[in-house]
């Protein structure tokens, strides 16, 4: 008997999903709990329709960070700071000002998401990592400047 599933049902099938199913499970579990109904022109198309929103909105998640995470690692931030005779900076770059320069390039990250251990003290090239999203991390590229 073919069903369509109403619900996701643990491994069996997902919302959506037209299967193949013995009568009995269909008519004596899966029918009585309205976890699914039987396989019609109409039901397939009720109830697959909105998967296919959700998955759209689903791999649109998905791609979004990447997306940041590419922008990201094709940025170079330049700050200039003032420094002593021996070249440490008084104040220092942190997370909270890497993250106020990546949002001037339209690129909202939280300051616990840049990956700093202690604040740039010296002028250089450094490589900072950002968290994006779980799993998905990229690296900003961080020039710093002595003020002269």
């Amino acid at each position: 008997m073919q069903v369509v599933f109403t619900q996701n049902v643990a491994k069996i099938g997902r919302r959506g999903e037209v299967k193949e199913v013995k009568p009995g499970f269909a008519s004596n579990y899966l029918l009585p709990q309205n976890l699914a109904v039987v396989a019609s022109v109409a039901n397939v198309k009720k109830y697959s329709e909105p998967v296919t929103v959700k998955e759209k909105v689903r791999a649109s998640k998905i791609s979004e960070p990447a997306k940041i995470a590419n922008k990201i690692r094709s940025l170079d931030l330049i700050f200039i700071e003032k420094a002593d005779e021996k070249g440490t900076f008084f104040a220092g770059v942190t997370r909270d000002k890497i993250a106020e320069e990546l949002k001037k390039h339209q690129i909202i990250i939280k300051p616990k998401h840049i990956q700093l251990s202690e604040p740039i003290k010296h002028a250089g090239n450094y490589k900072v990592a950002v968290e994006v999203a779980a799993n998905v991390v990229s690296e900003v590229s961080v020039k710093t400047k002595n003020l002269e």
